[in-house]
């Protein structure tokens, strides 16, 4: 969908949707929700946010992306993306990019994707991933320089190379968070026993 308001996308399911195409991809929406949907296999994203407003994604499955699972850029705010479970994607789970701020990443299930589980770079502003459980990642969460006001808590990371890795973000808080002791740890502040209390 493009420049609309208030669509609901509800209970769909996509399956072998053609290689370099989106499942979902909502462009310049406002107060879209996309709920319950299940995304399997071929999608280049399973979702695709670009740009846009108050949108919400929830409780969807998606799996076997061969590219992110759900990806957001352009001049994309107040995004919240729940309690969804991502599995098994070639690059990333949950991957945002340029010009994204105020962002809620949230009780989020993220397995298997082939480098990050959450990514976050290029002025994304305004972050919050908390609650989420990632495993069996190459980087569970890693946040890139120029991404600022990252606040990462009470996430649960297990059977990943490495846990949690600040490449130069500005104002990243972390605490909290439960990792495997077996994974490496390149965050600031970050222990591999208990969390730890940020900046």
């Amino acid at each position: 969908g493009r420049n609309s308001t208030g669509l609901i996308v509800e209970n769909c399911v996509f399956k072998d949707t053609p290689p370099a195409r989106y499942a979902i991809f909502i462009v310049g929406m406002v107060g879209c929700v996309i709920t319950n949907c299940i995304i399997i296999d071929g999608a280049d994203y399973g979702i695709k946010v670009d740009g846009g407003e108050d949108n919400h994604i929830s409780g969807c499955v998606i799996r076997n992306a061969t590219g992110d699972g759900i990806n957001a850029g352009g001049t994309t705010s107040n995004l919240s993306i729940i309690g969804n479970t991502i599995t098994g994607c070639y690059t990333r789970g949950i991957s945002l990019s340029s010009g994204v701020d105020d962002v809620v990443i949230s009780g989020n299930n993220i397995r298997d994707s082939g480098a990050e589980g959450i990514m976050v770079s290029d002025d994304a502003d305004g972050v919050v991933i908390s609650g989420n459980s990632i495993t069996d990642e190459i980087t569970g969460i890693e946040i890139i320089a120029l991404a600022n006001d990252v606040v990462i808590y009470g996430n649960v990371l297990s059977g990943n190379t490495t846990a949690i890795s600040d490449l130069g973000g500005t104002n990243v808080k972390i605490s909290g968070n439960v990792g495997g002791p077996d994974e490496l740890f390149l965050a600031r502040c970050f222990t591999a026993t208990g969390g730890a209390a940020g900046h």
